[in-house]
């Protein structure tokens, strides 16, 4: 069976339920999603934009589609974290 290779869309800056819609256009999937301190209730998490994914960006069609992408969400960058 051959596997459709897909891009990565570039999703920092996004919310959550903004980040689904594009993984879902590109054929790919949420996977773990990770939020920072700087969230700290329901409120927080629906306001959190993306900070990090741990895939790179990239038009050229490099992964499988279905793949998922771990997220990190927050509404500021934490100590600890660069960016």
């Amino acid at each position: 069976t051959t596997r459709e290779l897909v891009g990565v869309p570039d999703l920092r800056g996004m919310t959550l339920e903004e980040a689904r819609a594009a993984l879902v256009a590109a054929k790919l999937s949420v996977g773990l999603v990770e939020y920072a301190e700087s969230v700290e209730d329901a409120s927080d998490s629906t306001r959190a934009k993306v900070l990090e994914q741990h895939l790179l960006p990239t038009i050229e069609r490099t992964v499988p589609a279905g793949t998922e992408l771990d997220l990190y969400l927050g509404l500021r960058w934490d100590r600890g974290r660069t960016e």
